[in-house]
Parts: C-alpha cells; structure tokens; sequence
C-alpha cells in the first residue's frame, strides 16, 4: 500500500464583499507526496525557519514587500 499525503490550501474566499484583490476568485493549490518525504521535508523546513529565527512562514506577508519593509517584526 502506498501511503500519500495532501497539504491543500484555498485563497481568495476571505473576504465575501469580494472588495480585496483576488477575493472575487477562488483559488485551490497544494503539494502531494509520500509520507516519508514528507517527514525529510518538515525537519528541513523546521531547520531553515530556525536559521532566521522566525516560528512560521506566510506567503502572503512576503509577497508584500513594501507591507514587510515597514513591520520590523518581519524577517
């Protein structure tokens, strides 16, 4: 038996007025792998977070550099 593992996320349904760029699509994208890459992925995932010293990663935040230049919280 193979095991498969799914990470899915949506975007683009946040805002029901629709009045955010993008909110008037929504938008399904994700990664598949075998549970065993998935466990080298999070522990190397784990180690480069550490390395900037920062708990999570939002694309959404680093994407939007000018928002990300001006928070001194943003690595």
């Amino acid at each position: 038996m193979v095991k498969i593992v799914v990470y899915a996320d949506e975007s683009g349904t946040h805002d029901l007025s629709a009045r955010q760029p993008g909110a008037n699509v929504a938008v399904l994208g994700g990664y598949a792998g075998f549970a065993e890459d998935w466990m080298t992925f999070a522990e190397e995932w784990r180690v480069a977070l550490s390395k900037f010293n920062v708990p999570f990663f939002h694309f959404c935040e680093f994407a939007n550099k000018k928002k990300c230049a001006k928070d001194t919280r943003s690595p």
